[in-house]
């Protein structure tokens, strides 16, 4: 008796065994089922990623240096300057007692310590250099005031926001600044003339301060080139062009090829005063 109840009981067992493989192997199923499921996968994962989109944001100098180092090439006041494409270091205004790599003047780094030391005058190539940040400063913050009254909140693509950048700094070029940045221009260009402050890379020009090695200048306490701009900071968000953004980017363009053909060219005065 008891032989035959283990046996019933091993059958149960092996019955039950059999009966949750059987369950598992009807969920794998075929092979066609493994590809349902596969496409089903997929499809939800694009679906998820139309619907999020994809979005970079860019900060002002992704924005807007690649078309000022465009203009660097010809356009006269930015041609002379090149702060792009062409940043200044110290050394580049003969603020550097290195003769050769590694090898340095002695006598010249003791009169070049005494001069940052006392607040000596600098050399005035670092005065023009000073105008220039000023310039590009207000030519970014310009631009970035234009340019956020245009797309306000909608969906901008690369290519319109790049060739929309173009128009804008064209704009500002041609018709010059406006404003608040206008008057802060026209205190910071005619500052006066520019001392060391303790160091050979903080310079004072009267209310700007610039720090050569950090290619930055400050305005009082407000940045005016540097990681801001005019006294801005912000970023621009790029995805898909909505239509309302492609449409302003197409009007604008139009407007703006019209208006151009009856100006004539920047004077080269129109920004930097001459020394």
């Amino acid at each position: 008796m008891k032989t035959f109840i283990s046996v019933a009981i091993m059958f149960m067992f092996i019955y039950c065994l059999n009966g949750i493989a059987y369950s598992v192997d009807t969920n794998i199923d075929t092979g066609k089922s493994r590809k349902d499921t596969k496409e089903r996968s997929i499809n939800q994962r694009k679906a998820q990623e139309g619907s999020q989109g994809v979005e970079i944001k860019l900060s002002l100098d992704a924005v807007f240096f690649p078309v000022l180092t465009n203009l660097e090439k010809t356009h006269p006041e930015l041609k002379s300057c090149k702060i792009i494409s062409k940043p200044r270091k110290p050394a580049d205004f003969g603020l550097s007692a290195e003769t050769s790599p590694g090898v340095y003047d002695t006598i010249m780094a003791q009169v070049l310590n005494t001069s940052a030391q006392s607040n000596a005058m600098a050399p005035k190539s670092v005065e023009r250099y000073k105008n220039c940040l000023v310039m590009y400063g207000a030519i970014i913050g310009q631009a970035h005031e234009r340019m956020a009254r245009l797309i306000t909140n909608e969906q901008v693509g690369y290519e319109d926001l790049k060739e929309l950048s173009r128009i804008i700094i064209e704009q500002t070029l041609l018709d010059g600044l406006q404003g608040q940045i206008k008057q802060s221009y026209e205190i910071l260009k005619d500052a006066g003339n520019c001392r060391f402050n303790g160091s050979l890379t903080n310079i004072q020009c009267g209310v700007a301060q610039i720090d050569l090695a950090a290619n930055r200048l400050m305005f009082g306490n407000v940045e005016w080139y540097g990681q801001r701009f005019g006294g801005y900071s912000g970023e621009y968000r790029v995805s898909q062009s909505s239509k309302k953004a492609k449409e302003i980017v197409m009007s604008h363009k139009k407007a703006w090829e019209i208006a151009k053909s009856g100006k004539q060219a920047v004077s080269p005065t129109k920004f930097m005063p001459q020394h």
